[in-house]
């Protein structure tokens, strides 16, 4: 409840709508919407992007490309599927956009890979040296597992709205998810053996 004469929270407005709605109304700028759709989805979108593309600028700029052209298609979104599958597949597409230009290629290069991040509580040598195993297993995936993979995993989306961002049947998204598994245990052995 708010005092008498404080200005209205214009965030506070906002909290309690559905994300189909809350896109709509950030499309037609409404104050609060926009910043209200960039605190529900953009640290997600930007550690899935910054898997993509191994590059936190990279990412946090793809994020902001990613709301502008949702709020400049807004009117193509299917409220069948969760915004948060829609936000994701502008993402992956923009982000395999950059990567296949000859430029974002060069670039890419010469980046060092974005760490996955461990919980605080591991911090010996051997585990640091397993996060780097994996995100090296990780980059060693081709990119169909490799997304796959990332959007089960580190996201935690379905089977159906994994098929929905990447444009495949949910028996492919299985498939591909186990052959993921597969090829990461294998480039991961040396380390589990330890």
């Amino acid at each position: 409840m708010r005092a008498q004469g404080q200005p209205e929270d214009p965030f506070m407005h906002w909290r309690d709508v559905e994300d189909g709605a809350l896109l709509e109304h950030a499309a037609n700028e409404q104050p609060g919407a926009v910043e209200e759709l960039v605190a529900r989805f953009g640290d997600r979108l930007c550690s899935y992007l910054m898997r993509v593309v191994r590059d936190r600028a990279w990412a946090e700029d793809l994020v902001q490309e990613v709301f502008l052209r949702a709020l400049q298609e807004a009117h193509r979104y299917d409220p069948n599927w969760p915004l948060r599958v829609w936000l994701f597949r502008i993402g992956r597409n923009i982000a395999l956009d950059l990567l296949r230009s000859e430029a974002g290629h060069r670039a890419r290069t010469q980046s060092q890979p974005a760490p996955i991040t461990a919980p605080a509580a591991i911090t010996t040598a051997e585990h640091r040296e397993f996060q780097v195993a994996l995100e090296s297993a990780l980059q060693r995936l081709p990119e169909e597992f490799r997304s796959v993979f990332l959007l089960r995993e580190g996201e935690s989306l379905s089977y159906d709205e994994i098929g929905a961002v990447l444009n495949i049947s949910s028996k492919t998204v299985s498939s591909r998810l186990h052959r993921a598994r597969q090829q990461l245990r294998t480039f991961l052995q040396p380390h589990i053996e330890q």
